[in-house]
């Protein structure tokens, strides 16, 4: 599969419809596969006036891309039919994305080409035979305003597939993007539930819907997972999974069975980092059994040593299947837990959530948000970083701060470059590290006011995490159009290169909502001390957690972006009080806590849970009724 631009113009131009559709899909594949990367399966020639820079023949290529989608879409005589919608719609970020990084931005310009009132564009309307065009072409960048109703009463199921991929872009940077989102996600929960069957949904992308969620501002922002949950139940039921609890009872020497479901567990991932050292020493009280779900590239050797078994589920079989084999897992072996350190990174945890396999079924802080779903009894979470317990669904389990000692990002984090401590610097360098999905309007408007308001001259280090192909040209896009030449903005790169890059700053600010649990680690690690923005949600209060065990004063952990702005310019501003902190925080020796503690605790705690769960030790029963069972 590879992807000619002279080919897609030719034919697109020609009016080849069915062939330039098809390569247009080729080209969408692509993007998916590669995560944006341009790389040899996208072809194209540049003329030799475009090939002065990289960037320059990158602009004359996506250009060309969206031009010759535009003649194809808009030719009258193109039927983009329901199938082909349907077809194309789990690929739609893909599409945005090609428009949003072209000089065009958006693909507006052919939804006017379809208004029945012309070019009186403040009153539009369809002909039911675009409708299927309108939706694919409405982006996360579009201008146009969408009566979301109007098109969920045409029809409710292309509606559905349109706004759910209208959430799942890795970067909504723009104030147009982000409000969309925003909307939708007010708007859409409980009327997504009228979908009759959740195969209808564009179910590639249904994590990313359960996780973006967690980026917004919006208090409700988690309802939408209550109608994923409900239609994924539904599927469960309509599929024959029963739910299956085997109490049993156990020797004096036996340990009772617990199944660990993992959608991430390399040793260089965020979730290994976090709670491995918890599992491991949970052996002592249970015999674990690792299952992992996804590619064999997400979980190494190291991951797999943490248990006392592995077990690689067969991929490539269905959704329905993987839970049938996880299920028949759980009989098999009697186990007495289900522990899934994160929900929502695949589909077949936000399914497993929604059916009962164990007595016990708890989650952590693999992903720092509520799963809300209808199985899960337990979320283990350590005590300063669960902000409001209302957040949850779950019995909130409020660990010790020690629980969960952390893994060092590097073997040897004593060998790490120290940030230079400058006296009085001619420019303050501020270092900003953010996955893509975590920069959004309302941070970056932020960081434009302090740099703005900043009395001494300053300078944004942007790392960025998966920023690479035409994501770190988007990225770059809408940093730029914030904050213009005061930032310089790094593409995802090594973690070695990252460290010795941070290294180079003077302090850091976080981005919120939605926290940086590794990266307040790592800043701290090579002696930078940095702002934080608290809140209710755990992924929220997190960064004021380890602020706090971290020993940082209270006045750099704020609540309102006016405090976020002032803690910001009086870390920047005042020099001698930013070495002063530093000289007293920051560094690997104040980050050793982080990484010393009680792990056994982990295990300790579940051990009363399921004790408590099935009543001690009773005689062996088999229980499918849940409200049988006591204590959670």
């Amino acid at each position: 599969m590879n992807f000619n631009l002279e080919r897609f113009e030719y034919l697109s131009y020609s009016r080849k419809h069915a062939e330039a559709t098809q390569e247009l899909f080729n080209l969408l594949q692509i993007m998916e596969k590669n995560y944006s990367i341009v790389d040899s399966k996208i072809t194209a020639t540049v003329q030799a006036g475009m090939r002065r820079t990289p960037e320059l023949a990158d602009s004359n290529i996506f250009a060309r891309i969206a031009t010759a989608i535009s003649i194809l879409f808009s030719d009258p005589s193109f039927s983009f039919s329901d199938q082909l919608y349907f077809k194309f719609i789990p690929y739609h970020r893909w599409f945005g994305l090609l428009f949003s990084v072209s000089p065009l931005r958006n693909a507006d310009h052919i939804i006017y080409s379809f208004n029945q009132n012309g070019t009186d564009l403040g009153k539009l309307t369809f002909d039911n035979k675009d409708l299927a065009k309108v939706c694919m072409l409405y982006t996360f960048e579009s201008d146009i305003k969408l009566d979301f109703n109007t098109l969920w009463l045409a029809n409710k199921v292309m509606a559905a597939n349109l706004f759910m991929v209208l959430m799942t872009p890795r970067l909504l940077g723009s104030p147009s993007a982000a409000a969309k989102r925003e909307k939708l996600l007010r708007w859409l929960p409980g009327r997504l539930e009228e979908i009759d069957n959740i195969d209808l949904l564009p179910m590639g992308v249904l994590q990313d819907v359960f996780l973006n969620c967690s980026y917004s501002g919006y208090d409700g922002k988690h309802n939408i997972k209550r109608s994923i949950n409900t239609l994924a139940r539904k599927k469960i039921v309509e599929w024959d999974l029963t739910d299956h609890v085997h109490i049993t009872s156990l020797s004096d020497k036996e340990k009772p069975i617990m199944l660990v479901v993992l959608e991430w567990f390399r040793s260089d991932h965020s979730v290994y980092r976090v709670l491995s050292k918890a599992i491991h020493s949970a052996r002592s009280k249970f015999h674990l059994i690792g299952i992992g779900i996804g590619m064999q590239s997400l979980i190494d050797e190291t991951g797999k040593s943490v248990f006392d078994e592995f077990i690689e589920l067969q991929t490539g079989n269905g959704l329905q299947n993987s839970l049938r084999q996880i299920k028949n897992i759980s009989v098999e072996r009697k186990a007495q837990v289900l522990y899934m350190p994160s929900v929502g990174m695949s589909v077949t945890t936000i399914f497993l959530a929604n059916l009962r396999i164990a007595p016990l079924q708890i989650t952590t802080l693999g992903h720092s948000a509520s799963t809300f779903a209808s199985e899960m009894d337990c979320f283990l979470i350590d005590e300063d970083f669960v902000g409001d317990k209302t957040c949850f669904s779950e019995r909130v389990i409020m660990m010790p701060i020690d629980a969960f000692p952390f893994v060092p990002s590097i073997s040897k984090p004593e060998n790490l470059t120290q940030a230079p401590k400058r006296s009085n610097p001619a420019k303050v360098q501020v270092a900003v590290a953010a996955s893509t999905m975590k920069l959004n309007p309302e941070f970056l408007m932020t960081c434009k006011q302090i740099a703005e308001h900043s009395t001494t001259p300053m300078h944004f280090h942007f790392f960025v995490g998966f920023a690479v192909g035409m994501m770190l040209r988007q990225v770059k896009q809408v940093i730029v159009d914030y904050l213009g030449e005061c930032v310089t903005i790094y593409a995802h790169q090594s973690y070695e290169s990252y460290l010795q890059e941070i290294a180079k700053c003077d302090l850091y600010i976080n981005p919120f909502p939605f926290g940086n649990m590794n990266g307040v680690v790592d800043m701290m690690s090579v002696g930078l001390i940095g702002v934080c923005k608290s809140g209710r949600e755990p992924h929220e209060h997190i960064d004021e957690g380890l602020f706090k065990r971290l020993g940082m004063p209270q006045w750099l952990v704020t609540r309102t972006n006016e405090s976020y702005i002032n803690a910001a310019l009086r870390l920047i501003n005042n020099h001698e009080e930013r070495l002063k902190i530093r000289e007293q925080l920051a560094g690997k020796n104040t980050t050793r806590c982080l990484f010393e503690g009680k792990p056994e605790l982990f295990g300790e705690t579940i051990m009363h849970l399921y004790l408590e769960t099935t009543n001690s030790r009773v005689p062996n029963a088999c229980i499918s009724d849940r409200q049988t069972l006591t204590g959670i």
